[in-house]
């Protein structure tokens, strides 16, 4: 369980990656301009830290990148921009919370053998053949590939 220290402390990091990542992708112009970073650390931080969390940073990062760096323009991208990141951090959150975290078997069966070969017999089964007509220990082996 974490701390509302620990989730504030995750949570400004989060918010650091969502300034800097489009700095890093922005020098690029192809990539740049297809593609927004600042979406990723929201997602991580709904995962992580929980749907409050994920819609604040959310709600605050494009706003705060387009004060500093001027880009995306306030108005009408920032704003946009930063209740699709809000609802973006929210559910990714709630869906994380809600939803199941195991993974169905889908039907998929692993093919294990019914014995292992290399092991030797189990110590009941030695006494047995200390009694019967077996007479090494890797006997059983032989056996049951004989019998299948």
């Amino acid at each position: 369980m974490q701390t509302k220290t620990t989730k504030l402390t995750l949570s400004g990091l989060f918010l650091a990656l969502c300034l800097v990542l489009p700095l890093l992708t922005g020098q690029i112009p192809q990539i740049g301009s297809a593609l927004s970073p600042m979406h990723i650390p929201v997602l991580l931080c709904g995962f992580v830290c929980g749907w409050p969390y994920g819609m604040a940073i959310g709600f605050i990062a494009p706003l705060l990148r387009g004060v500093i760096f001027g880009m995306p323009p306030i108005f009408p991208v920032g704003i946009a921009m930063a209740f699709e990141l809000a609802a973006y951090g929210a559910l990714a959150g709630l869906f994380y919370k809600i939803l199941p975290k195991k993974i169905p078997d889908a039907g998929i069966k692993k093919e294990v053998p019914p014995y292992n070969i290399l092991l030797p017999e189990p110590e009941a089964q030695v006494n047995q053949r200390q009694a019967g007509k077996r007479n090494n220990r890797y006997s059983h082996i032989v056996t049951r590939i004989y019998n299948q």
